[in-house]
């Protein structure tokens, strides 16, 4: 289509909805530039590829794990690399926080909130927070970037549905936090409310597995060799 309405347009790919992301993690990928990995997978719809990056003792250390993005809207169950047929894990990316006022759902670049530190303290020069902590978005005893804390829990759910069924935000929220007008913190302190939550986001893993082509990246190691376990999950 060119044309709508006598008025000349532009038809692109939607940037989210036909691209699909995963996960997959061999020791032996560590040899290969993300770019080798890129070309050899081409074949089998793979557009980019991006080493997964963790910190140890505050410095940045290449992983195992390459996040792949396929120009598909299903994921490949597995997918060989060399004479390895690896597993391809669902990508699911961390849930959108602001770190202005440490609240989930937008970014503080959208933000007007007064700044705070994730403690719920003022925000201070030094590094080190003040006994006790308290979450803004719980009011639990942690730091509001812990991991525990209910509200980031239940934000990650609403993340892997929201990936898993490619619908908006607001419509996986619903599936989470069905009552209209529940606080989050309501919903945390009634694990009943979400306990079908884990089983509904596990039967959605095979909708989107399907086989994969074969593909050759030359590994920089011993063909001869057999296939090493799995290491270094991202």
């Amino acid at each position: 289509m060119q044309t709508f309405g006598g008025q000349p347009i532009t038809v692109v790919p939607h940037e989210r909805l036909n691209y699909t992301k995963g996960i997959i993690s061999h020791r032996d990928l560590l040899n290969c530039s993300v770019d080798e990995i890129a070309e050899a997978l081409s074949e089998d719809g793979v557009a980019e590829a991006k080493r997964m990056i963790t910190k140890r003792n505050g410095v940045s250390v290449n992983t195992a794990s390459v996040l792949l993005t396929f120009n598909r809207i299903k994921l490949p169950g597995r997918i060989k690399v060399s004479f390895y047929s690896l597993e391809v894990r669902p990508y699911i990316s961390a849930p959108l926080r602001c770190y202005r006022c440490q609240s989930f759902g937008h970014i503080s670049a959208n933000c007007k909130r007064n700044p705070i530190c994730n403690c719920d303290k003022a925000v201070h020069e030094n590094s080190g927070c003040e006994q006790p902590f308290v979450c803004v978005n719980c009011d639990g005893n942690h730091s509001s970037l812990s991991p525990k804390c209910p509200v980031c829990r239940l934000e990650k759910e609403i993340k892997t549905i929201q990936t898993l069924q490619k619908i908006p935000y607001a419509e996986a929220r619903k599936q989470v936090v069905p009552k209209e007008g529940l606080s989050y913190s309501q919903v945390a302190a009634k694990p009943s409310q979400t306990s079908n939550i884990v089983p509904a986001v596990q039967a959605l893993v095979p909708q989107i597995t399907v086989s994969s082509t074969t593909s050759v990246l030359c590994a920089k190691n011993d063909p001869k060799s057999k296939p090493t376990q799995y290491q270094s999950r991202y």
